[in-house]
């Protein structure tokens, strides 16, 4: 097959209060590149008029047309896939990401989707360009039914794939609340999750942690400034201080090189992996923000959710990270099935004193074939993609009341002022705050008591 392709990022379903240039998508377009294809990405979060621009993507008559795909996109991947195949039926449509990893057959029903990448998408991607349906990594539909050819092995060397294609994206388009520098990119250092978070889920990278060398992570820091002068840089591993010596290392050439741009872990590090020494390195290499998720306060809800740490190794590392200077975030999960009131209030009074410059509660969100939504049968495929919790009056009265008593504080106002760009502050606090509160609005099926 071979020829051309061009890779689709669908419009977020939400109005997202941050945005990160999405690797998932440009690494692929990069491989690909490499392997001689003829690939473009474009991402429609940033592209205003999308319908002009997937008419000029369909008139420039691509083979195939990769949709990249996950829960905040879900509807809009599906309405692009049938308004392309409604202008040319001829052109092969293969979506891959998160969400169509885990569930495959929600996106095949829709008759415009030809296949679904299964993990991660260089070498499937590729595979598929040369080999069709027979390539492996996929789900494909003959006649009706749905099919899955022989599984792809997870990319053992990242050092091996070409750093991502950001010609592709306008690095200046994208932002999160409390940015320090500009154009702000993002970087992946390594992939895979040993954990065994029992609301999580690892379909595509896979459970088997893979780094990348310091060296390559360097040369690929250095690339990004030099080619296209970034001034801040999100690490979006899911476990960048894994293995601690290497995440030294990485600081120490961080350091060595004077790269001198703010850096920051949106996704978190673990309590449980990284120590003072770490901590203080990390904060001379340029990082200015630490990211935590416990997910909850709660000691029985911790154990339940199998997050593997302790809340007193939580507060002992808020701890050392206040001394050091970081700006210190906390995010939690509410809305577990087995969660009761005093979980909830437990939670709050764990916020009280860890005492973080900013927290966010989001809503436990049953994922596809993870542990709580099979164990609970959170999960449908009649008519909707999820069912989730509906907080009570008592939850959300909890939530709500911390929110303003937090937010609100002059002091914690004052703090927040000293430590972000006051050109941005009060438009990004209008964004984390908004979504703070969206986070506890929405729609649900099942509900907790109080």
């Amino acid at each position: 097959m071979k020829g051309k392709i061009s890779i689709i990022y669908a419009n977020n379903n939400v109005d997202p209060y941050f945005y990160y240039p999405p690797l998932g998508g440009l690494y692929i377009t990069s491989f690909l590149k490499h392997k001689g294809i003829d690939a473009s990405y474009y991402d429609f979060t940033i592209i205003g008029k999308w319908r002009k621009k997937i008419h000029e993507i369909i008139d420039s008559n691509p083979d195939v047309i990769g949709l990249s795909s996950n829960v905040s996109n879900y509807f809009n991947t599906h309405f692009l896939a049938r308004y392309i195949k409604s202008f040319n039926k001829d052109i092969k449509i293969i979506v891959g990401g998160p969400y169509p990893t885990s569930v495959p057959e929600k996106y095949l029903r829709n008759k415009a989707i030809d296949a679904v990448c299964i993990g991660e998408g260089e070498y499937t991607f590729y595979n598929y360009l040369v080999e069709g349906d027979k390539a492996n990594g996929l789900m494909v539909k003959k006649n009706g039914e749905f099919f899955l050819t022989d599984p792809a092995l997870c990319i053992q060397n990242l050092d091996d794939l070409p750093f991502p294609d950001l010609t592709q994206v306008d690095l200046r388009k994208y932002f999160h609340p409390f940015q320090k520098g500009k154009p702000m990119s993002s970087i992946i250092t390594s992939r895979g999750c040993p954990s065994n978070c029992t609301f999580c889920f690892h379909d595509v990278h896979g459970y088997d942690w893979r780094a990348r060398s310091p060296k390559n992570v360097i040369e690929e820091i250095k690339w990004q400034v030099r080619e296209f002068g970034v001034g801040e840089l999100a690490f979006w591993d899911d476990n960048f201080t894994l293995d601690e010596k290497r995440a030294e290392k990485i600081c120490d050439l961080l350091i060595q090189e004077k790269t001198n741009i703010p850096l920051f872990p949106p996704n978190g590090i673990r309590a449980d992996r990284v120590n003072r020494g770490l901590l203080s390195k990390m904060k001379q290499a340029g990082f200015w923000l630490m990211v935590f998720s416990p997910e909850t306060g709660d000691p029985s809800i911790l154990s339940r959710i199998k997050k593997g740490f302790t809340l007193k190794q939580i507060e002992k590392v808020a701890r050392w990270s206040k001394a050091l200077g970081f700006f210190l975030i906390f995010y939690f999960l509410i809305g577990f099935p087995f969660e009761t009131k005093e979980n909830v209030q437990n939670t709050l009074n764990f916020i009280k004193r860890v005492k973080p410059d900013i927290f966010l509660i989001n809503r436990y969100y049953p994922m596809p074939k993870t542990p709580i939504a099979e164990e609970y049968n959170l999960t449908t495929d009649e008519g909707r993609d999820f069912k989730t919790v509906k907080l009570s009056k008592g939850f959300s009265k909890l939530i709500y009341s911390a929110y303003f008593n937090f937010y609100f504080n002059p002091f914690n106002l004052w703090n927040l002022l000293k430590q972000v760009d006051k050109r941005n502050f009060f438009l990004s606090f209008f964004r984390y705050f908004k979504a703070a509160i969206n986070n506890l609005g929405r729609k649900f099926d099942y509900s907790l008591s109080d």
